[in-house]
Formats: C-alpha cells, sequence, structure tokens
C-alpha cells in the first residue's frame, strides 16, 4: 500500500490474497458490505452535497428559477444549470412544483426546466467518470473533507458552513467510490462473465429492470447509475448491459415525482406527470437505438480521443440520451403543458376559474364594473357555502376547507387584478369609489373564508361536549349564526328587505353568542369543563363570530356601494360597516337586559 492509497478493510484485504480464485461465501459476504458502505457513503455525499449546495445558495438560485425562465430554450438551460449545481433534480422539481403553484411559472416554462434537471443529473456520472478507475480516487477524498472541516470550524455564518458541508460530502462522494471500486474489483475476480448468462434481449431487459428497481428503492438515480458505471469499470458487467442498466435508472428516478405528487395540488400532480411523460419516452428512445447509440458513443470517443473506458462511455451515452430526448420532445411541450392542464382537474379549481370577468369589456368601464359585481355575487356565494359546510360539519375535512379557502382567494386574487385593469381606464370619481369597494368586499369575503376551519373545530368540540347547558347554547349560536351566513348567500342587490332581515339576524347572533358564551364561562366556574378545553371552545366560538360580522359586512358594504351609485370615502365606508356590525352588538346586549 502507498502512502497515497486508501488503508484496505481487513475483509477486503482477505479476499484480495485469493484473488485467483472463485470467491467463497464468507469472501463474498464480506465484499457485499464492502459495497454497500460504499454505497451508504455515497448516499450521505450526495445528501450533504445538495443541502450544502442549497444553503450556500438559495437565494441566489431560486431567482435565476425565477428570472431566466422566459423561453422554452431558456427554462431547459435554467434546468440543467441548477440540478448540476445543487445535484438534485428532486429539489429542483419540488422547487419548481412551489413556483408553479404561486403562480411564478407557467406550467410549460416546468417541464421546460424539468427537462433540463435531467441533463444536469448527468453531471453525477461524469463526476465518476473523471474520477478515473486507473488511479487511487482516495487522493481527491481527503483534502476536499479537510477544507471542508476546517472551514466549518472558521465559519458561524450559514451560508458558508453550507459551503463546508458541500465541500465535506465531496470528498465523501469520492471515499464512497473508492470503495465501491474496491469491493466490485473483488467481485470481478472471483465472478466470470460467462457464468451469469446476461446475454441477447432478455440480458438487456434484465438490466432495465435492474437498474429501475435499485433507484426506487435508493430514490436516487445518481447513487445507481454510480454503481453501474463503478461495477462496468470492473468489468463485472458489460457495456451494452450496463447501458441498459442505465436506462432503467433514469426512468426510475420518476419514481421520486411520482411519491410526491400523491395527495399533493394538481399542478404537482401536472408537473410530476410531465416529468414521467418525458422519462418513458427518452427510455424508449434509447432503448429502442441502443446498438446505434453505443456505437456512436464508441465513434465519439476515438475521435476526441477519450480512449476507451467504460466509465466516460457511459457517462457520454446518459448525457446523450437525455439531450436527444429533450431535442425530440421540446417543440411539443406546449402542446404537453395544455394536455395536462385539462388532467388533474380538482372541484376547488373550478371555482376559483371566473366566469364572468371577459377582457373585451375592459374597454367600457360599466360594463366591467357589472361583470365584476357579477364575479364578486358569485365569490360570496361559494364563501358562504364554504362557511356554512364547516358550521353544520358536512365539510369532510379541515384539509377540504382549507382547500376551498384557496380557491376564494385565488378567485379573490382575480377580481382584483380585473378591478385594477379596470382602474386603469378612463372613469368617473364614483366609478373610481366602487373599484375601491369592490377590494374591500373581496378582503371581508376573503378573511371570513379563512376562519371556517374555526368554525369547523367549534362545530367538532360541540357535538363531543357533555356539559348540557352549554352544548345547548353552543348549538343555538351555531343556527343562528348559520341564519346569517344563508342570508349572506341569498343576498341580491337592490332589495333593502334583505340588508334589513340581515341587521335583524345579525342581532340574534350576538345575543347567541353573548349567551353561549356567559354558559361556557359559567361550566368552567362550576369546573364542569376543563380550562384547556375552555379556551379552545371560547377561542373558535370568537373567530367564529368573527367569520359571521365578515361576511355580514361584505353584504352591508355592497348594499351600500350601490345606494344612488356611489359610496363615501374608503376609509368612511369601512366605519360605517363597523358601526352595523357594532349596533347589532348593542342591540344584543339591551335585549338581554
Amino acid at each position: 500500500m502507498t502512502g497515497t492509497d486508501m488503508p484496505v478493510p481487513t475483509c477486503c484485504a482477505a479476499s484480495r490474497s485469493g484473488a485467483g480464485k472463485r470467491t467463497g461465501k464468507g469472501d463474498m459476504t464480506a465484499i457485499l458490505l464492502n459495497i454497500l458502505g460504499g454505497l451508504g457513503l455515497f448516499l450521505v455525499a450526495m445528501q450533504m452535497m445538495t443541502d450544502g449546495l442549497r444553503a450556500f445558495a438559495a437565494g441566489e438560485l431560486r431567482r435565476f428559477l425565477r428570472n431566466w425562465s422566459g423561453s422554452r430554450w431558456r427554462s431547459v438551460a435554467t434546468g440543467a444549470l441548477i440540478t448540476a449545481l445543487v445535484q438534485s433534480s428532486g429539489a429542483v422539481t419540488v422547487a419548481v412544483i412551489g413556483f408553479v403553484n404561486a403562480g411564478i411559472l407557467s406550467l410549460s416554462q416546468a417541464l421546460g426546466i424539468v427537462f433540463g434537471a435531467n441533463i444536469g443529473t448527468t453531471v453525477t456520472a461524469w463526476l465518476v467518470a473523471a474520477a478515473g478507475f486507473d488511479w487511487s480516487i482516495s487522493r481527491l477524498a481527503l483534502p476536499f473533507i479537510a477544507a471542508g472541516a476546517g472551514l466549518r470550524l472558521m465559519v458561524d455564518d450559514e451560508r458558508w458552513r453550507g459551503l463546508a458541508t458541500a465541500l465535506v460530502g465531496f470528498g465523501l462522494f469520492f471515499l464512497g467510490l473508492a470503495f465501491l471500486k474496491q469491493g466490485f474489483g473483488e467481485i470481478q475476480a472471483g465472478i466470470r462473465l460467462a457464468d451469469l448468462r446476461l446475454g441477447g434481449a432478455g440480458g438487456i431487459l434484465a438490466m432495465l429492470l435492474a437498474g429501475f428497481a435499485v433507484t426506487v428503492l435508493m430514490q436516487s438515480s445518481s447513487a445507481s447509475i454510480a454503481l453501474i458505471i463503478t461495477a462496468a469499470s470492473a468489468g463485472v458487467v458489460t457495456l451494452p448491459l450496463a447501458a441498459a442498466a442505465v436506462i432503467g435508472a433514469n426512468v426510475g428516478t420518476t419514481s421520486t415525482a411520482a411519491l410526491a405528487a400523491i395527495g399533493a395540488t394538481s399542478s404537482a400532480r401536472r408537473v410530476a406527470a410531465g416529468h414521467i411523460i418525458f422519462n418513458l419516452m427518452t427510455g424508449i428512445i434509447a432503448l429502442a437505438l441502443l446498438p446505434l447509440m453505443l456505437w456512436a458513443v464508441r465513434r465519439t470517443e476515438d475521435v476526441l480521443g477519450l480512449g476507451s473506458s467504460p466509465a466516460i462511455a457511459l457517462a457520454l451515452f446518459h448525457t446523450a440520451f437525455n439531450i436527444l430526448g429533450v431535442a425530440l420532445l421540446l417543440p411539443f411541450l406546449d402542446r404537453m403543458a395544455q394536455i395536462l392542464g385539462r388532467l388533474f382537474h380538482r372541484a376547488e379549481e373550478d371555482l376559483a376559474t371566473p366566469r364572468y370577468l371577459d377582457r373585451t369589456l375592459l374597454a367600457t368601464a360599466s360594463l366591467a364594473l357589472s361583470a365584476l359585481f357579477m364575479e364578486l355575487a358569485r365569490m360570496r356565494g361559494i364563501a358562504a357555502d364554504l362557511a356554512l359546510s364547516a358550521l353544520h360539519g358536512s365539510a369532510r375535512s379541515v384539509r377540504t376547507l382549507l382547500a376551498r379557502t384557496r380557491a376564494v382567494e385565488s378567485l379573490g386574487d382575480t377580481i382584483r387584478e380585473y378591478a385594477l385593469k379596470v382602474s386603469t381606464g378612463t372613469m368617473g370619481r364614483s366609478e373610481a369609489q366602487r373599484i375601491a369597494g369592490v377590494l374591500r368586499i373581496v378582503r371581508y369575503l376573503e378573511e371570513g373564508s379563512r376562519l371556517g376551519p374555526r368554525a369547523f373545530s367549534l362545530r367538532r368540540q360541540v357535538s363531543r361536549l357533555s356539559e348540557g347547558r352549554a352544548r345547548r347554547a353552543l348549538e343555538a349560536a351555531i343556527v343562528s349564526a348559520s341564519s346569517v351566513l344563508e342570508d349572506v348567500a341569498a343576498y341580491q342587490e337592490g332589495k333593502e328587505e334583505s340588508v334589513a332581515a340581515l341587521r335583524r339576524r345579525l342581532a340574534e347572533f350576538e345575543a347567541a353568542y353573548q349567551s353561549a358564551k356567559e354558559a361556557l364561562l359559567e361550566a368552567g366556574a362550576a369546573h364542569r369543563l376543563e380550562i384547556s378545553e375552555l379556551d379552545r371552545l371560547l377561542d373558535d366560538l370568537s373567530r367564529s363570530r368573527r367569520m359571521v360580522e365578515q361576511f355580514a359586512k361584505s353584504v352591508l358594504a355592497e348594499a351600500r356601494l350601490k345606494e344612488n351609485g356611489h359610496q363615501p370615502g374608503t376609509g368612511a365606508a369601512a366605519r360605517e360597516e363597523e358601526a352595523a356590525v357594532s349596533q347589532a352588538r348593542r342591540e344584543a346586549r339591551a335585549a338581554r337586559r
């Protein structure tokens, strides 16, 4: 052993002494443990590199991802570059899904980045190939580990500590490769390829499935491809079989996206589906052209003077078929995005899609305002139904309520954008005030919707409550709140009796709320309720009251907005709506006296 070689574990030293013999059971167990240990080191190294580089450059990478994904080709280049830097296509895909959900990236831009990520992830194969298998890989390991450890000890800044972690991960990357190289060298010495009988189409299919299975199990195509390249370099498998395994690993990496899409948003499912379609199509193309591509790879090696290294050949093959897949599928990117956009629809998405906001109406302020109020009425109905389902306990879960709340907020954002576009045109003071009123009503409805889960929590607690008087008072408050919300949902503009009825219902609800609050405090004072349970009930009851009042204010604001075609200034109008709610509270207190 030279001064630069890694120490050889005792188990493997023993197996080397019998390099020319058939490998025994004990030796094979030791060799497999050596390979598994190297693989474990490799996986830890990849995770450290990804986490460290993300911590070091997360903000810059996010800005780059957001700002440099305009065209299809720029999206692909962005995905390739960022994945090459962070060494994790999964991390890039998760970030892309987040940007799609936030509306920062379109689906076609996201798919372009995912396509590019498949090219970027081939950098790992080039790192493995560049490490070389004809000299001591361990020469690269310890300097990186030393540099990373030293930097981590010297700095306190989290960004630079992230870089230190990445450097240590880089060193462990080469250390893991050293153990893999050693283990596969021992296997090659004790196994004859002729004994494996892996030839023809059957062998190709077997290795394809093996590459897929290993990647699914390890959830890392980089690790499985490193394993394949190391085995091929040691002569354990032939180049065509190793290439088939690389194709399988490339397809297997879609399992991460598929698992992440289970129970996720529609946007996440569409991006995951695009990822799966791309990798499947690329895999089919590569498999169909396998002999031709391997011939082209060998010719390229000869032309560039790269020698005949299996590691370089497989890295070149991996990169080539991913680039070929992008070149063939990128022209159909927009069409794919359109098709995926029609899939995985949820009811909440249909709710969030506006029905009446037409761009052609923006040129005429009066028509655009009419469309705005029609959409506002629809939003009010959706939000009130959400609140009623929470109070009645008919919602399936808090998760369902949150999904519908997001739909209300999305529709609110669309209404706001449309209202601001209307306001950029020529309009009078009255129309400008109506726009301001629309924006305030949207805010009331959004805030009321966000409180729906608290009303749902109140309903569930009441159903389990054993204290008789408190339970009856709370149920009465819930019934009264439902009456207010039903009036909100049924409100029709221009009907003064509707507003008058809503004011009466609001006063009745306030009286029921005060009775329920009094009953809860009395039960707590008499120790018939635990303090923690009392606190939860009072908090949820208060939030439910706030929800009801926000919905009521949305109707009061709209009714005032329609009076004589104008309203007071925004601040004054908001104060009047608060005054109406306060009046209902005063009337309830007076009635209780």
